[in-house]
């Protein structure tokens, strides 16, 4: 509603006696309070009204769950602020936390904040001074500093803009945080990240970050899932190991990343998902080799592990599954390699059901009777931009799993047209595919 100004007659006290969830979305000339009476609302959301007074919302006090996406924080009743040092981001509301936080220069718009309060079924007799559940911040640059310590009730914390003020402590008072995702400036306590719930850490766009906390093998014994992407100065991950409980671990757009400690891998024995993309890591992958509970393996634009992709140990791998590898279009990374002979004898595990290869820049040479012995449950096949891609055994023996259902080419003229001459000469090679994509 664009064009919307005022609430008309809203403003009656019994207007909104029974409401209990209000969304004010897109309306940027909507001026004046939030409408009056409703004292049962739990949800509030409002996106996008920059001209509409946030001072009442100190009046709606059994609220529940507020958001608030491109808002103006002026409009929030600060007029006991000179110069925004200290900022009241909301007014003490019954149940919700009166939000501080300490700006370096003063902000006057938020783009999104959104806060949560406990359930209904808690008891708000007691004091809910800390009582902030979930947290999603984003947009208000790099001037806002976040006191992550000065909030032990947090479950969920989403903090996409400024800098995570620790206080000096190790984040051992967020003994109930659950899931943690920072995207930008980072730094971790000295003494590491006491978190012994903490499921969930994605760290993303971290360009100053070095290391990764230490001790996180102790201190986040809970950790499941790991996510490292687009750190650019990340040198290495802890020499003690990552949590043994991980079972899902993505590394990505880490250029700085060139090793990784021995025995990091195999030591995580429950680890399901590896993924690895876009990083310098000199080396095949550690001593130890993966762990045998692998079931999805994607490597991706990573020149130094392609190069030793004979080496990779996926025989060992006996629960494999999804298998994706990408190298890169540049073949002048690969200065020495201008053939590659992929998966021989007895190299892939006969549980593989996905198989995906992408942007080899040399020669390759595909060992079909590998593919037809050992992938004998092999359900899906793609291969895109293997441009010198072809199968090794004679014309008379190439044969295409009887399991497979999907089978994508493209990009690759080579196997294009042998797949193209065996539609001509023997369609019966092919006729159990559920799915056929050549060419693209």
């Amino acid at each position: 509603m664009y064009r919307w100004r005022n609430w008309w007659d809203c403003q009656v006290p019994k207007t909104f006696a029974r409401l209990k969830e209000l969304y004010v979305l897109h309306c940027p000339d909507l001026r004046g309070d939030l409408p009056r009476g409703a004292s049962r609302l739990k949800r509030l959301e409002i996106d996008d009204c920059p001209e509409l007074d946030l001072a009442s919302l100190v009046n709606f006090s059994g609220l529940l769950t507020l958001k608030l996406a491109r808002v103006r924080l002026e409009l929030l009743n600060l007029d006991t602020v000179q110069e925004p040092e200290e900022l009241d981001v909301l007014h003490p509301i019954a149940g919700l936390l009166p939000l501080r936080l300490r700006l370096d220069s003063p902000i006057t718009s938020l783009e999104t904040a959104c806060f949560s309060s406990p359930p209904e079924t808690e008891d708000r007799s007691k004091d809910n001074r800390w009582s902030l559940h979930y947290l999603h911040i984003k947009g208000v640059g790099d001037s806002l500093h976040f006191p992550i310590t000065s909030f032990p009730q947090l479950n969920y914390l989403d903090f996409r803009s400024g800098l995570l003020d620790w206080h000096g402590g190790n984040g051992s008072c967020l003994e109930r945080l659950y899931d943690l995702t920072i995207y930008g400036t980072l730094h971790f306590p000295k003494e590491g990240l006491c978190a012994h719930n903490l499921t969930t850490l994605v760290i993303r766009g971290s360009h100053s970050l070095e290391a990764l906390p230490k001790r996180m093998r102790s201190t986040l014994t809970s950790l499941r899932l790991l996510s490292v992407e687009m750190c650019t100065e990340l040198e290495s991950f802890p020499e003690d190991g990552l949590p043994t409980d991980l079972t899902t671990l993505t590394i990505s757009k880490c250029r700085n990343l060139k090793v990784l400690p021995d025995r990091m891998l195999s030591s995580l024995t429950s680890l399901q998902s590896l993924s690895i993309e876009s990083c310098n890591i000199r080396q095949s992958f550690p001593e130890g080799g993966l762990p045998a509970s692998l079931r999805t393996l994607c490597i991706k634009d990573c020149p130094w592990l392609l190069m030793n992709l004979n080496n990779w140990p996926l025989r060992s791998l006996v629960s494999l599954e999804h298998l994706e590898i990408r190298g890169v279009r540049n073949v002048h990374l690969f200065p020495e390699r201008d053939l590659l002979h992929l998966f021989p004898e007895r190299d892939l595990p006969t549980t593989l059901t996905h198989l995906c290869l992408k942007n080899f820049p040399f020669r390759v040479i595909l060992n079909s009777s590998e593919l037809q012995r050992s992938c004998s449950q092999l359900e899906e096949l793609k291969i895109s931009y293997c441009k010198e891609a072809k199968f090794e055994a004679e014309e008379h023996k190439r044969e295409i799993s009887r399991s497979l259902c999907s089978l994508e080419i493209y990009g690759s003229p080579l196997l294009e047209e042998w797949i193209h001459r065996e539609l001509e000469r023997n369609p019966s090679k092919i006729s159990h595919l559920c799915r056929i994509n050549i060419g693209g």
